[in-house]
Parts: C-alpha cells; sequence; structure tokens
C-alpha cells in the first residue's frame, strides 16, 4: 500500500501542473480578462504633486537668549505640517481660494502628503479625474500650508514678544524695592528693547515655510494602468490556479502513472499499453484487425519476458489476465501476450473466461460459439471449440506483403461461448479444473482472458489453480479506493505471482513508455 508522500519531490511537483495545465490556464486567462476588463470600466484618475519646504530660523533666535521661545527644527515640523494637510480648515482655506464648488470635506480626503526625510520636504498628492483641478488643488495646498506654517510661527515670535514685555515689567516692580543698584533701570530697558526689536524682525520678515515645488498638469492618469493591473490579475490568477490545481489532484482518487499504482497496490509493474493500443490486435483469422503501435510491441516483448521473472524457479504457465473494473485493458493485454508467447516459439492457448461480456471473437475475427461455456455445459466437445489463428511471419502485426508464418506458427484461441445463466457457477465447476489440468499438461503458456475482479465473483475460483497473474490497471480511471479493493480481494486468496499492466499511458506524459520506442525512432545521425 501507499506509504510515500504524495508530492515526494520537484517532478511530482511537475505532474500535477502538466496535467492541470488547461486548469490553470483558463484561471489565469479569467483573472487577467477580469483585470482588464475593471481597468477598462474605470474612471481615469490624475495625481499633481508639489511640496513645501520648512526653514530653521533657530540661528536667528539664539541671539535672544534664554526668553526665546522654544520652535521645533524643520524634520519636526515638517511631519506636524503633514499631519495637519488634511485638517478641515485648511480644507476650507483651500476651498474658499479656488471657489470651487469641491466640499472640503472631499477636498480633505483627497490630499495625501508625506515627508521626504532627506530634505524635510512636505510633499504634498492630490488626485482628480481632471489633471488640471489636481494641479490647481495641490498648488493651492502647498500655498495655503506655506502660509500656516508661517502665522504660527509668527503667533509663536508674538508670545515670545509678549513674554518679554511682562518679564521686564516684573524686574521693574522688582527694583523699585531694590535701590541698591542706580543703572538697573536703563540697562535693563535697553537689553529688553534690543530683544524686542530682534523678535518683531524675525516676525515680520522670516519665513518658515515656502512652496519648494509647484504642481504641473499631469499628462498620464495614474489608474487604471491596464498593463500593471494585468498583470497584478496574471500573478493572482496563478495563484489562484495553482491552488486550484493542487487541490483538485489531491481530491482526484484515480491513479496516474506507474508510480502512483506501483506504490498503490504494491506489486511490481511488468508491462505497459499505450492509449492507441487498446482495442488492438496483432492478428485475426479474417484479417480484419487493427494491428499494435509499434513501440507497444516492444512492450508486449518486455511484458513476456517480464512475466517469467515473476517467479525465477517455477516460471508462470498458466497466467490470468484481471483487472478492477471493465475498461482496463486486460482482452487486449491478454490477445498480445498469448500472441507473444506464440511468437516466442512456445505452445500457446488463449481461453477467453469473462463469460458475461466476451470481445476476444470480434477482435480476433473468430466464431463466438461454441466456446468455453459449451464446453463446460457438455454440448461441444474440445474439437469443436478449438480455433486456430496464424501468426504473423514477424513481431505481431502481419508483414507488409500481407504474407503469414509457417505451418507451426499459430495461437490456439478457446473464445467464451454462448453466454451462460450462471457463469459463477461453470467456472467454479470440477470441470473447468479439469479443462485446466488438461491445458497445462498440452501447452506450454495458456493465458486467461478473465472477468473484472471487483463486480463480479467469477475470476476468484480461477486464480487459486493459476501459476500467475496479471493486473491490468488504467492509468487515469483506475482509483485508490478500486486498487485498495482489489489488493483486500487478492488477499484472501493463496498467494500468487502477481504483476501489474499499465494501461492507457500516454507516451508523453509516462517516461518510461517513451523507451520502448527507442528502437523505432528516425534514424541518428552519425557525429
Amino acid at each position: 500500500m501507499r506509504d510515500e508522500p504524495r508530492y515526494a519531490n520537484l517532478r511530482d511537483y511537475l505532474r500535477v501542473i502538466r496535467e492541470r495545465k488547461l486548469l490553470i490556464t483558463v484561471i489565469m486567462v479569467v483573472c487577467v480578462g477580469a483585470a482588464i476588463a475593471y481597468s477598462v470600466r474605470q474612471d481615469s484618475v490624475y495625481e499633481a504633486e508639489s511640496a513645501i519646504r520648512l526653514r530653521d530660523v533657530s540661528a536667528d533666535l539664539q541671539l535672544i537668549g534664554d526668553t526665546a521661545p522654544t520652535l521645533q527644527d524643520p524634520g519636526q515640523a515638517a511631519a506636524l505640517a503633514s499631519d495637519r494637510m488634511d485638517d478641515l480648515p485648511l480644507a476650507r482655506k483651500v476651498k474658499n481660494a479656488l471657489r470651487t464648488p469641491i466640499s472640503a470635506q472631499a477636498l480633505a480626503d483627497a490630499v495625501q502628503s508625506g515627508v521626504e526625510l532627506r530634505t524635510a520636504l512636505v510633499v504634498i498628492k492630490i488626485k482628480s479625474k481632471t489633471p488640471g483641478v489636481a494641479a490647481r488643488v495641490a498648488n493651492e495646498y502647498a500655498r495655503q500650508a506655506s502660509r500656516d506654517v508661517i502665522d504660527q510661527q509668527r503667533a509663536q515670535f508674538a508670545r515670545g514678544i509678549q513674554t518679554l514685555r511682562e518679564e521686564f515689567r516684573a524686574q521693574r516692580r522688582g527694583r523699585d524695592r531694590d535701590e541698591r543698584n542706580p543703572d538697573f533701570d536703563a540697562l535693563t530697558r535697553s537689553q529688553f528693547d534690543q530683544a524686542i526689536v530682534r523678535l518683531e524682525t524675525l516676525r515680520n520678515f522670516s519665513r518658515g515655510a515656502e512652496v519648494a515645488q509647484r504642481a504641473t498638469v499631469p499628462d498620464d492618469p495614474v489608474s487604471p494602468r491596464p498593463v500593471r493591473n494585468a498583470m497584478l490579475g496574471g500573478a493572482l490568477g496563478l495563484a489562484l490556479a495553482l491552488m486550484a490545481a493542487f487541490t483538485r489532484d489531491a481530491l482526484d482518487r484515480r491513479l496516474r502513472g506507474t508510480s502512483e499504482i506501483r506504490q498503490e497496490l504494491g506489486f511490481p509493474i511488468i508491462g505497459m499499453m499505450s492509449e492507441d493500443g487498446m482495442g488492438a490486435t496483432g492478428a485475426s483469422l479474417n484479417g480484419n484487425r487493427r494491428p499494435l503501435p509499434e513501440p507497444d510491441i516492444e512492450a508486449v516483448r518486455i511484458l513476456r519476458t517480464n512475466l517469467a521473472y515473476l517467479d525465477v524457479d517455477n516460471p508462470p504457465r498458466t497466467v490470468a489476465v484481471t483487472s478492477a473494473l471493465p475498461e482496463e485493458g486486460k482482452s487486449t493485454v491478454a490477445a498480445a501476450l498469448a500472441l507473444a508467447l506464440g511468437l516466442s516459439g512456445k505452445r500457446t492457448i488463449l481461453l477467453e473466461c469473462d463469460l458475461r461480456r466476451p470481445s476476444l471473437a470480434g477482435r480476433l475475427g473468430l466464431q463466438q460459439a461454441p466456446g468455453l461455456s459449451d464446453f463446460l455445459a457438455g454440448t461441444s466437445t474440445p474439437q469443436e471449440v478449438l480455433q486456430v489463428i496464424p501468426l504473423p511471419s514477424e513481431g505481431l502485426v502481419a508483414s507488409a506483403d500481407g504474407t503469414q508464418g509457417t505451418a507451426g506458427d499459430t495461437l490456439v484461441c478457446v473464445t467464451a461461448g454462448n453466454i451462460p445463466p450462471r457463469p459463477a457457477e461453470m467456472l467454479d465447476s470440477d470441470r473447468m479444473r479439469q479443462l485446466l489440468a488438461q491445458l497445462r499438461d498440452a501447452y506450454d503458456a495458456v493465458v486467461l482472458d478473465t472477468s473484472p475482479l471487483l463486480p463480479v465473483v467469477d475470476t476468484m475460483a480461477l486464480l487459486p489453480e493459476m501459476d500467475g497473474i496479471v493486473l491490468c490497471v488504467r492509468s487515469g480511471q483506475t482509483t485508490r479506493d478500486q486498487a485498495k479493493a482489489l489488493s483486500l480481494a487478492l488477499g484472501h486468496l493463496p498467494t500468487k505471482p502477481t504483476g501489474v499492466v499499465v494501461t492507457a499511458v500516454q507516451p508523453g506524459r509516462e517516461e518510461s513508455y517513451s523507451y520502448y520506442s527507442y528502437a523505432y525512432g528516425p534514424t541518428a545521425k552519425s557525429s
């Protein structure tokens, strides 16, 4: 049973992407299309940018002394100015100056501001559907914000002047009580007058802020950006597509590839059959057959060789070919294996034991009846049910000129015959066991095309009499639950050498299958 993680290496991840590429492509296309459609439906938005610079006036204030008011440095002042940029009072001033019908709240919501750390510039950004409006609003915001900073600094200077005057009056009242310093009044008045004059000069002429950059009318909108949105949509689509692909793969119970099948069943893989080879035959009595593709011919030869190595000391002579469910290629594999064994020089008989849904007669151009069921019912003799197919002279297909092999190159086949009312009882009869014993003594290889294991019980009676079992598992169709049920069913029987043939393999998806086509590729150029 499976004991390895589902995604053990990079190849497992690439397998999911390869198998779900259609789903991934569809999701990505939908996401990119949605992003482009969203961009087209959006109104164009333009952004204008202005900036103000805050000056450092501390050098001038140092001349005043301890009585000077404390002001922020340009960095602190810029941060405060940026924080106050979306205040409603400032927005009202901008609205009144522009005489715009836009509300103050809308202006406050439209402004974005920040501080450039290296230059201490307060950057003001305005977005609008009209490029000219964005530029005018950005410039007016810069002008009004500069005025606010200047007004605040002037207010601070005014408070400093008022503080000096109050301090002078307080000292003067103290001088009236202290007559020890007759020069105090003239000296003190002169010092305080000079400080007040400096502060008044700074208040009247200092410019703590100025417009450093005026906004220009933007030429291109900042949104929508179809290319950027399409790239973001593609990235989001890829993420969603991969999530969907791996989710679907994790929920998919079907077995894909030889590694999954081997891990799930616990039996060795002894052969493969391509999807093109399903339903094909290598020979027929009337010549109406679809030949096996050339890579499948080599695959069947490898199956014939691997079958002998299931038990090296006692190579299987009677082999049952079965599957979990119908339509998994068991009849194709049984016929191809019997032909391969016959071409190797072994006396081989192909016995159709699927009495419910027989198919070999039509494929091989044989008579459906009399057959196995008629022999088991006692209505036909062995000579009447045995049919002989001449084997092709080369490989598993007839040669180009249609010539057949020698007289000894034949395959004996027994079709299912008339469909009986109780096939399970027929196959579990003493007459069937005696037939298998006689065939084992008369032929080198006996290949049984049996019924699927899970839907009916017919095959369960035959497996204990077999030397080996070949399980056909269709890639991409057989599920893990069916594989588990198949293993449990075989667990109730005596242990037999068992191998798995993976059918309906797509050569591009199964690397090991592509090796079979080596001999049939174009002739390599000499280096």
